[in-house]
């Protein structure tokens, strides 16, 4: 039997070494998890660049660069040569084109950092559902968004600007430190309102709340207010503030046939069921009591993103942070503080995988242009039929932004992505051509006086232009055609 003396110096007495060093020298399982989304989201933002739009802005920083001034009117097009031009993104569009005098490496890590640091975030904003699985699967939803809607571009920048709202919202970060993130934001992405969007809901809900005026809310609605003048301080000025509501303004007739502003419906599968599950989630908090704190803000996102795809990604993130302090525990023995040989196993793995992930993005090409009519272009080059001023080339909008960026000022795009930019006629001429209507075609073509067609085969433009007497086929690619107009000489 045991005295009281003997019972003390036993549970004195250090527990054998081999039971406690996996608990000592593992990480904590929240903080690996942790480290895990960080690593999925280097390797999603990290991708391998194919976004045309991605292109104009490359270029359009290398104008910047090389002319010391932002473009105040199109530089690129035969088409709206001369129309004002609102470079929102021209601070993004400078950066891209220093990073790529570094390497092409450094646009990979950028946007791979960018989307780590947003994914960690949105990691540590999960931490109320406490348990790890809830955590776990609301993570996952918008990480699946994620691989669908965060490519490279300066939308990478926004996601990580909106995550720090959403941080200066939970207590998580200085509200005060939103005023250079909002002037960076403004600078950088069109989507910055949403910073307001996010502060002013949530400021509601919580006053609904309470009946009273809620402290933390106000101070950041606050701070992002005076970041968002003081992006008026600007090489354009004040103009990119308005930038947004002229896009919506003319969003209507401009950009209805742009995917990511098309209204979310069941062809978006890879959005639309992730944000309809964390919308179930919605549901299951308020009837568990959820407060308007976390309902106003995530009705109105959600709503947004009904009207948008392009919304659904910051849609997620607000559902994931509204539902995370509501949903019922599943119980289990996962907690964050859990510390063992395994964990310490899942850290190495983390680590391997991010590292992976950067091997990947150093050593291998930033550009995957496989889908553009590069030979088809070469081919038109060798002869002095692009960037020719007297050459006029009718293509489709992801050529465009390919020829800004091979010639820059001397590109002679007929169409790029820029569809706020370019007059309303220019974009009703386009719909003509990629709709199916050949009574159109001949018309359009005749409009502009173009030279030479490329165009991507299989679709009712192509097959139009092979078969009329009015073109003749000069070259025929793998997915692309190359036409000319009967009597131009295209040898």
């Amino acid at each position: 039997m045991l005295t009281a003396a003997t019972k003390v110096a036993a549970e004195d007495k250090p527990a054998d070494r081999s039971e406690s060093e996996p608990a000592s020298g593992a990480p904590r399982l929240g903080a690996v998890l942790g480290v895990w989304m960080a690593a999925i989201g280097f390797v999603i933002g990290s991708r391998v660049i194919s976004d045309n739009s991605f292109l104009t802005h490359l270029a359009t920083g290398r104008l910047i660069l090389d002319e010391g001034s932002i473009p105040r009117v199109d530089p690129y097009s035969f088409t709206a040569a001369g129309e004002p031009w609102v470079v929102q993104s021209w601070l993004v569009s400078v950066i891209y084109a220093a990073g790529l005098d570094l390497g092409e490496w450094t646009l990979r890590v950028m946007h791979g950092l960018l989307a780590a640091v947003a994914a960690f975030n949105i990691w540590r904003l999960s931490e109320p559902a406490k348990n790890l699985i809830v955590r776990f699967v609301l993570v996952g939803l918008v990480m699946v968004l994620a691989a669908s809607l965060w490519f490279p571009r300066p939308l990478l920048f926004a996601v990580v600007c909106f995550v720090a709202v959403q941080l200066a919202l939970e207590g998580k970060l200085a509200p005060a430190l939103l005023v250079p993130i909002m002037w960076v934001w403004v600078n950088s992405h069109g989507s910055f309102p949403m910073a307001g969007v996010l502060a002013g809901t949530t400021m509601v809900g919580a006053y609904l709340d309470t009946r009273k005026m809620p402290a933390l809310e106000v101070s950041v609605l606050g701070y992002v207010t005076l970041g968002t003048v003081l992006g008026a301080i600007n090489p354009l000025g004040p103009k990119l503030l308005w930038f947004p509501v002229q896009l919506l303004r003319e969003g209507n007739e401009k950009l209805h046939n742009v995917v990511e502003w098309q209204p979310l419906g069941f062809e978006h599968t890879m959005v639309l069921w992730p944000l309809v599950a964390l919308s179930a989630l919605l549901a299951l908090a308020m009837f568990r009591g959820a407060r308007w704190r976390s309902i106003v803000p995530s009705a109105v996102f959600v709503l947004a993103a009904l009207l948008a795809v392009r919304n659904a990604g910051m849609a997620g993130l607000v559902l994931s942070v509204a539902v995370a302090a509501w949903l019922p525990d599943p119980g289990g023995t996962l907690r964050a503080d859990t510390r063992s040989l395994m964990t310490k196993a899942l850290g190495v793995t983390a680590v391997t995988f991010a590292v992976v992930g950067l091997a990947v993005a150093l050593t291998q090409g930033a550009f995957g242009l496989k889908s553009y009519p590069l030979d088809e272009l070469a081919w038109l080059d060798e002869r002095d039929l692009v960037a020719n001023p007297d050459v006029r080339v009718i293509h489709e909008v992801p050529t465009g932004n390919l020829l800004g960026l091979q010639h820059g000022r001397d590109a002679n795009v007929f169409f790029d992505d820029r569809f706020d930019m370019y007059p309303l006629e220019l974009n009703q001429a386009y719909d003509t051509l990629v709709a199916d209507n050949e009574d159109d075609f001949a018309q359009t073509l005749a409009t502009y006086e173009a030279d030479v067609v490329v165009w991507s085969i299989d679709n009712p433009f192509s097959d139009w232009i092979v078969a009329d007497p009015n073109w003749d086929l000069v070259l025929t690619g793998e997915d692309f055609v190359v036409a000319c107009r009967a009597d131009f000489d295209c040898s």
